[in-house]
């Protein structure tokens, strides 16, 4: 496995491998399972799989989130070599990064996918994701880049972005990855003591209610929602809900009755320090 950290070497080794598919994995490191499966996946269905890491400041509207985001670059590697990636791109700078063509100010436009949900709490996040993931597109140059469906608002804004933009890229996303409490996969789990772990484990069961709630229908969203809500703040450690929402997959906007069949509930929360986000499809 080669570990590049430069612009100029990466751009010539992907011109070496000409047409081949090219799969591709953006993270931001701390790699737990769910990270390895997509890149496994690309593995599985590409001729090559590169996978970057950048801690991307530009993302982040929390100083101290981002000093305190966990990174081990050594661990990574090794987890990575382990699955058989071809390439780990760490940039050693914004610079290099930053050395990809520059996103025109016309394709910024992300038809409002970037307003609710996260963008309610995190002004410019979905804008600086989006310059960042183009940049690596630029360099990268993959037929198919994959993405986790834990961060849905995400993988929607960047399917959009792509495919609105005519940028040939075929964007999958995979379904989240779960520890065996249920509890979403996330680097920021790092960061929670045993007792906050366990606890955790309570949001998803409150999303596995929604759904069953959702498919008995006999409760309309804003019944489910409130009920939901109160499930949550039950929760240990649980100190404040960003958001509870139920909304149509394609444009994210609120379901307003129980008929949607591209629903899906999102929730934020903060469990003692940690911003936790997780989603699930009420649908299937």
């Amino acid at each position: 496995m080669l570990v590049i950290d430069n612009y100029e070497d990466l751009s010539l080794y992907r011109e070496k491998l000409g047409d081949k598919r090219i799969g591709f994995v953006p993270t931001m490191g701390a790699l737990h399972r769910g990270h390895l499966h997509l890149a496994e996946t690309s593995i599985k269905h590409c001729d090559a799989t590169v996978v970057s890491i950048w801690v991307n400041p530009r993302q982040f509207n929390d100083k101290e989130d981002f000093e305190k985001y966990p990174r081990n670059f050594d661990e990574d590697i090794k987890k990575l070599r382990k699955v058989g990636v071809d390439v780990v791109f760490i940039p050693k700078s914004e610079e290099e990064l930053y050395k990809a063509n520059r996103l025109k100010q016309e394709a910024r436009d992300l038809k409002g996918l970037d307003k609710p949900l996260e963008g309610m709490f995190r002004t410019g996040h979905f804008e600086a994701v989006v310059e960042v993931v183009y940049r690596l597109f630029c360099t990268v140059k993959p037929s198919v880049a994959y993405f986790g469906k834990k961060d849905f608002q995400q993988f929607r804004i960047i399917e959009h972005f792509t495919n609105s933009n005519d940028l040939g890229i075929e964007i999958i996303g995979l379904e989240t990855i779960r520890e065996e409490s249920g509890l979403a996969m996330s680097s920021r789990n790092e960061r929670l003591n045993q007792q906050e772990r366990a606890a955790a484990a309570g949001i998803y069961k409150t999303l596995s209610w929604i759904k069953n709630s959702w498919n008995d229908k006999h409760k309309s969203p804003e019944e489910i929602k409130e009920e939901a809500a109160n499930q949550l703040l039950a929760i240990p450690g649980l100190k404040s809900i960003d958001y509870l929402e139920i909304v149509n997959e394609e444009d994210l906007n609120p379901v307003k009755n129980g008929s949607s069949n591209t629903a899906r509930a999102f929730i934020a929360v903060y469990l003692g320090p940690v911003r936790l986000i997780d989603n699930l499809s009420l649908n299937n």
